[in-house]
């Protein structure tokens, strides 16, 4: 036996996924999550849109905990974009619209009815 061989550690599955100190924020969810998404420059905002309709908005560093649930699509959550300042959330859905959310205060600011359901949004950069 070589030296490599004899300092090696032997470890099991439950010792390489031990999620040890990991914070658990979907533990009330009870649908699919379709769409994750980070916030602009920090490590502390996420969203994220589900079968049931919902849009979460939740603080993951500190003390994680959902913030907001935004209620309003009758479809499916598709995809989600932060506008640059994470002020805004858009959302696409199953139920043909887009909507544009303010994202910690969870109010529609607006529903944009659209000809088919779309797949993605995006925020323009400027």
């Amino acid at each position: 036996m070589d030296g490599h061989s004899r300092s090696r550690k032997k470890t099991n599955n439950a010792e390489l996924f031990a999620f040890a100190g990991m914070h658990h924020i979907f533990a009330e969810q009870r649908s699919a999550v379709n769409v994750l998404c980070f916030a602009n420059e920090t490590k502390d905002l996420l969203a994220f849109g589900c079968a049931d309709n919902t849009i979460s908005v939740c603080t993951v560093v500190s003390r994680p905990a959902v913030v907001a649930t935004l209620k309003g699509h009758v479809g499916q959550v598709t995809d989600l974009d932060w506008s640059i300042a994470n002020d805004y959330l858009l959302s696409a859905s199953h139920d043909r619209t887009a909507r544009l959310w303010q994202a910690r205060g969870g109010l529609c600011a607006r529903v944009f009815n659209l000809a088919q359901a779309p797949w993605c949004c995006r925020f323009h950069p400027l």
